[in-house]
């Protein structure tokens, strides 16, 4: 068989690999939950034609006089939830930014859990804080 025929066949293993290796846990918040600190972070740079799923939910902590912005991923099996007060003390603690992004399908936000998807949504996160927010990148933390 080709290629891309082996590859089809693999598909459905590939899903079980996934549900392994991003296990999803229940949600332990709501967006009404952090009212103060969620954003909604657009996939594109274009807010007017992106649709709820072209969204990444995120934390954001900020810090008076910070010089660095903290991109936080989360572990495997956690949501923003879980680690809303990590975050919250390492802004305080070493007064830097944090964006915490979620990954699909964990906590509220949209999608199925893979690598693909996890780095979609970490990459929208990074160029939120370069071409939003313009942070510099040298100054980005991941």
């Amino acid at each position: 068989p080709s290629g891309l025929a082996r590859l089809l066949k693999m598909l459905p293993s590939l899903d079980i690999v996934n549900k392994v290796l991003f296990p999803i846990p229940a949600p332990s918040y709501t967006a009404d939950e952090f009212a103060d600190e969620l954003v909604w972070v657009p996939k594109g740079l274009d807010r007017r034609r992106a649709s709820h799923e072209d969204f990444v939910p995120c934390l954001l902590f900020t810090a008076s006089s910070a010089r660095f912005f903290m991109l936080y991923c989360h572990t495997n099996a956690e949501d923003l939830g879980r680690v809303h007060p990590l975050c919250k003390a390492l802004s305080e603690q070493f007064h830097v930014h944090v964006l915490a992004v979620e990954y699909p399908g964990y906590g509220i936000c949209p999608g199925r859990p893979d690598e693909g998807s996890l780095t979609e949504n970490a990459m929208a996160a990074l160029e939120f804080l370069r071409h939003t927010l313009l942070w510099p990148l040298e100054d980005i933390i991941v």
